[in-house]
């Protein structure tokens, strides 16, 4: 790559950062700067979101997970973080971390109850190591994600990029994990990551101003039904320009997901939903849609915008989502601080490293977990360059409904929005809850638990 010359560098190095965070490959003409797309279907079978082939295979420089609920024979959560460096000369990689975890290095009881288990992205932070930059990029995800009873792997990563992506720079990302025994609750996911993809190209942009409106569904969902409950869980984001700017605002917000398909809705550039007739809506029969928003843009209006989020799809009556509204608008910061999941970031300092300590009261479930699903980062007034960049959830702990009091939700958020000249950062979030209870319809509903299952035995079931 360094070889080529100075603009044939920066855009290949666009090119690398808008294929990876909208899942399709980009061919550069011999004429210049045209794009040749390539067949989607073709390259879904050689799936490579979100970060390209061939990326480097690097080892946490930090790393930390902690398990938070315990719950012998039914459930397990466990929250952590992994950081990585890329610093390298003229060019630099996207962060790529293979995490492997055996719920049996952690766990307090024997593990071998475990026989599903998934991982959720509640965060990232970025920073350059060489001081403040423009922005051309910036996404993290969890991909490739890989169970084998008590056994987790997964893939984490992402890119934090200036114009020419050669300045060195630390992501971390922060994760939740779920295990749990079907046997004990009625939880379903799909995480495959070929389905569960989504993206919008700067011409799928009708809006007259920076606002990124994704509308998504799935269909073929074999655990959806009429009276399955299902949401989605977080678990990518990725914006990008064609050129690097200031940033004034870096939003997104996961969308509300309902069981209901429309024959008549355009679901951005996904093919519409099969099966379904003329002027038909319908609820359940393993379909889900929602609408996401994102905003990326400098203090100009800007549409030329390439956004891309990953999700999973999880569902059954064990689960419950409190999943609170949350608008962005581009520069606009009308909504009030405070309230129980949504609220502005605010401590007496101008700059830096933003923490909140929230409650959630007054909550049914038997477990909870927080879910970071919006956010708004960028500077109050104008546009400016960037060091630090990012939001997650630090820690969290649940009290469950006991001697007639309700549960209550403790999360620790972190924020920030600087390039250490003290601009007043504009922050602004929405973490919502999943909830979990014990099913009464559950076969195993008693205080029996089920007999503990040797790694290689089969789950059965009644």
């Amino acid at each position: 790559m360094h070889l080529f010359s100075s603009q044939k560098v920066r855009w290949a190095n666009i090119l690398l950062l808008i294929t990876t965070l909208t899942g399709i490959p980009l061919l550069i003409t011999s004429t210049g700067c045209t794009f040749v797309f390539q067949d989607r279907t073709e390259y879904f079978e050689n799936f490579t979101f979100p970060w390209p082939d061939g990326t480097p295979v690097r080892s946490a420089t930090k790393s930390e997970l902690d398990v938070i609920i315990e719950e012998p024979n039914k459930l397990a959560i466990l929250h952590g973080f992994s950081c990585a460096s890329s610093d390298r000369e003229d060019m630099e990689d996207f962060i790529r971390i293979q995490e492997d975890i055996d719920l049996i290095d952690f766990l307090d009881a024997d593990a071998r109850w475990v026989t599903n288990a998934t991982v959720f992205l509640n965060g990232f932070q970025a920073r350059f190591l060489d001081g403040k930059r423009h922005l051309l990029g910036v996404g993290a995800a969890i991909a490739k994600i890989d169970v084998q009873r008590t056994r987790l792997r997964f893939e984490g990563g992402g890119a934090l990029a200036d114009g020419d992506f050669d300045s060195p720079y630390e992501l971390c990302y922060s994760f939740t994990i779920l295990a749990w025994n079907r046997l004990e609750l009625n939880i379903s996911v799909n995480h495959e990551d070929q389905n569960n993809i989504f993206f919008r190209l700067p011409n799928d942009n009708k809006s007259i101003t920076s606002l990124n409106i994704l509308r998504n569904y799935r269909e073929g969902i074999d655990f959806i039904d009429v009276s399955t409950p299902a949401t989605i869980l977080p678990r990518g984001t990725g914006m990008a320009w064609t050129l690097s700017k200031q940033l004034l605002q870096s939003s997104y917000s996961l969308g509300n997901a309902t069981t209901v398909l429309d024959s008549h809705r355009v679901y951005g550039s996904l093919a519409p939903p099969q099966n379904l007739p003329a002027n038909t809506s319908r609820q359940g029969d393993g379909g889900i849609s929602w609408d996401s928003s994102f905003i990326f843009k400098p203090n100009d209006k800007l549409k030329k915008v390439f956004v891309a989020e990953m999700v999973s799809v999880i569902g059954g009556n064990s689960i419950e989502i409190l999943h609170p509204p949350f608008a962005i608008e581009p520069d606009n910061e009308k909504e009030d601080c405070g309230g129980w999941f949504t609220g502005c970031v605010t401590t007496s300092n101008n700059d830096g490293l933003q923490t909140i300590n929230m409650v959630v009261e007054n909550l049914p479930f038997d477990y909870a977990v927080p879910v970071l699903s919006g956010w708004s980062l960028g500077y109050a007034k104008d546009d400016h360059t960037i060091v630090d960049l990012g939001i997650n959830i630090e820690s969290f702990s649940y009290e469950p409904p006991a001697a007639g009091q309700s549960g209550k939700l403790r999360y620790t958020l972190k924020a920030i929005t600087d390039n250490g000249e003290n601009h007043k950062p504009a922050l602004r979030y929405r973490v919502g809850v999943l909830g979990i209870s014990n099913d009464s319809d559950m076969s195993s509903g008693s205080n029996v638990s089920p007999p503990i299952l040797q790694p290689t035995e089969p789950v059965v079931t009644n």
